[in-house]
C-alpha cells in the first residue's frame, strides 16, 4: 500500500528530498511570578509565550551546523538574553529543550506523491506547528478525494528541474 513519510529533519538530513537548510533551535520553559500571561510577546530576536499557572516557553536560538537534539550552554544564554528583553529578570529554568527545524524552502511544508506512489509531508520549519492541522487537511484531501494541491505547498511542482 500507499505510505505517507512524515519524517522531518531525519529524512531532510538523510537527503531523501535534496537539499535542505535544517536548523537546530533551543526553547526555555520558565517560571514566573506577576508577568502578564494574557499575550504572547515577540521581539527581541525571539517569542515568550503564556501557557499558564505562570509558566512561559521562549525561543528561539538558529544553529545552522550542529544538527542534533542536546540542549546547549550557548542555546540557554541566548534565549535567557530574550527572556530578559521581553519579560524581565526575575524567572527560574524549569526546561530546556532542542530540536531541529526540517527546513526545505523558507520554511514552508511541501506535501506531495513520490515517484513510487507514496506520499510526502515535510519542511514545516519553525511555524510547524502552525500549518500542520491545515496542511494535513490538503494532503487528506489529495489523498483520498484527488484534489489538486495548490502550487505553493506542492512537492512536484518544488522539486521539478
Amino acid at each position: 500500500g500507499e505510505r505517507i513519510w512524515c519524517e522531518g529533519s531525519v529524512g531532510l538530513i538523510a537527503g531523501k528530498y535534496g537539499a535542505h537548510r535544517s536548523a537546530k533551535g533551543e526553547i526555555l520553559t520558565i517560571r514566573t511570578e506577576g508577568w502578564d500571561e494574557t499575550q504572547v510577546k515577540v521581539g527581541g530576536g525571539g517569542w515568550l509565550l503564556p501557557i499558564g499557572k505562570g509558566l512561559f516557553r521562549a525561543g528561539a536560538n538558529y544553529e545552522w551546523n550542529e544538527l542534533d537534539e542536546r540542549p546547549t550552554e550557548k542555546g540557554r544564554e541566548f534565549v535567557e538574553k530574550i527572556i530578559r528583553r521581553l519579560g524581565g529578570d526575575d524567572f527560574e529554568v524549569v526546561e530546556h529543550l532542542a530540536g531541529i527545524r526540517p527546513i526545505l524552502r523558507k520554511s514552508q511544508p511541501l506535501i506531495g506523491r513520490l515517484e513510487n506512489g507514496d506520499w510526502m509531508f515535510n519542511g514545516l520549519g519553525s511555524k510547524g506547528s502552525l500549518y500542520a492541522p491545515g496542511v494535513a487537511r490538503r494532503l487528506a484531501d489529495a489523498i483520498v478525494d484527488g484534489t489538486e494541491i495548490e502550487s505553493e505547498l506542492s512537492w512536484n511542482e518544488f522539486s521539478k528541474p
